[in-house]
Formats: C-alpha cells, structure tokens, sequence
C-alpha cells in the first residue's frame, strides 16, 4: 500500500478492517481499509504525528510531537472528533487503556498525561516515570502500565492509584515494551552500540529473566497473537523470537521496517493482524 511522505507509526483496529498511518512529515493520519487494501481518508492531526494507538470503541488517539496535542479520531465517520491541546510536552508515545477509558501520553519530560477518553479532556499527570517516555504498555487487566523512555530503566504504573511503584533495571538504551497476552511478561527492546536485546521481564516480580541478543534494534516488540512469538525490528528486517525457548526463530528481510504492532497498539509501520499477519 502506498503513501505519501513518511509513515511513521501504525495501529490496527481491533476487528482487524482499518489500519491507521502516520505521517510523520505530511502532519496528517490515514485511514486504511485493509479489506481492498486502499487508503480510505486523510485526516490532519497535527504536526509530526509520532505515535497512535486505538480504542475498543472505534476511535483512534494520535499524538502530535511538534503540536503538542492529541487528536482523537472516529475511525467509521472518518472525522477528527477533537483535539487535546496545551497539556503535552512533545509527546511521542500514546496508548488507550484495555477497557477504552484512558488514555495515556507522553513525551518531553518524566511524566505521562492523562486523558479521560470519554469526557476528551485531561485529567492528571503521572510523574517519575523516566526521562522522555516513547512506549507505554497496559497489561490486559488495565491494572498497570509498563513505560519506557530515554533510561536504561522500565517504569511500572499502578494505574488505580496513578503512581510508579516500580523501576525495572534494563541492558541499554530502551526502544519500547510490550506486555503478554496473560499479562505475565513484558518484552523490552535495548539498543547498544553493536546489538539488541530482548529482555523478558516477570510482572509478578518486575526483574528481568531473561535476555535475547537480537540484531540492532529500533522502536518496540510486539507479541504475536497466541503469545508464542515476539516480533521485533532490527537491522536485519523483522525477526521473531520464540517465547518458550528465548531464541530468534525466524528472520524475514523487509527492507528496513520501523517496527510492528498488533491490533490496537502503536508501534511504528507494521500490523499484525488476529492470525499472524504481517502488513509492512
């Protein structure tokens, strides 16, 4: 599918129909009909759109870093609802809470903002959880948030009690995170001079037990639909690793793909649909 400028980030509906883009220079999202493959609408949603995420309820968050706002999107009229304005630094990082009634952003700074996704407007800040947060991961209960930013260190959020209750020591510079099917794990993608790493942290206990070697990474894993597999970008193409044995399975050249995300989580320029679909 083509588009225009430079597509940045990408999030996929939840009944897998529509794939939202953005465009990283063009200060626009689009919508994708994944059925006939085509570019539906384009919707402007502020300057460099960094980061989209995608509620149960049909509407799409997109985070506008040179803005510094969020756009919210209803994805079936193909509209921009509203706009979120001056309560965001910059932010490069959004994701929607499972049950669909909050939104967390982040950017510039060590604090998240949060949006009541109904009332569409800004309702407190999350503070201390590291320097220029860029990936945000709930776990499937809602219960917590898995942040990381520009440190070599995972923030844990209560959620309930809006709080960090935890710092997770990580091995390098942090691309993103993404949380397990059961809520049992989180996978964050490091970058090093010369490699990355996976590292599998327990959420029981928030201690890292693991970590894979990959190829150079960029931007956050993802896991696969049945919580068998762990996608990540590295400078190889798209690699999958395997979460039973901890070891890279498979690699498949794409060119140099920003990322991957499943339906409804943002991370930059591949969606994996319910089967195991990759859209690149």
């Amino acid at each position: 599918i083509g588009l225009s400028q430079e597509p940045h980030a990408a999030a996929m509906t939840n009944d897998g129909s529509t794939v939202i883009v953005t465009d990283e220079d063009g200060s626009v999202a689009t919508e994708i009909d994944m059925t006939t493959g085509t570019a539906v609408a384009t919707l402007d949603v502020g300057l460099d759109p960094a980061a989209v995420s995608i509620d149960t309820k049909g509407h799409a968050f997109v985070a506008s870093m040179l803005g510094d706002t969020v756009s919210i999107v209803d994805i079936k009229a193909r509209t921009v609802v509203t706009t979120v304005a001056s309560e965001f630094a910059a932010p490069t990082a959004v994701a929607v809470s499972p049950d669909g009634g909050t939104v967390y952003a982040g950017g510039l700074g060590s604090d998240l903002r949060v949006v009541d996704a109904t009332t569409k407007k800004a309702t407190g800040v999350i503070t201390g959880v590291g320097a220029q947060p860029n990936s945000i991961a709930f776990t499937p209960d809602g219960n917590r948030a898995y942040v990381t930013g520009a440190g070599p260190t995972l923030a844990v959020v209560d959620t309930a009690a809006r709080k960090v209750i935890a710092t997770v020591p990580i091995g390098g510079t942090p691309e993103g995170v993404a949380v397990s099917k059961d809520g049992t794990r989180a996978y964050v993608s490091t970058d090093n001079v010369d490699n990355g790493v996976v590292d599998v942290i327990d959420t029981s206990t928030n201690t890292v037990i693991d970590r894979i070697p990959v190829r150079r990474l960029r931007f956050a894993p993802v896991v696969g639909p049945d919580g068998s597999t762990v996608y990540v970008r590295s400078s190889r193409g798209l690699e999958t690793v395997d979460t039973a044995t901890g070891v890279v399975s498979a690699t498949f050249g794409t060119g140099t793909p920003f990322g991957v995300t499943p339906i409804g989580v943002p991370v930059p320029n591949v969606a994996l649909t319910k089967i195991g679909r990759a859209h690149v």
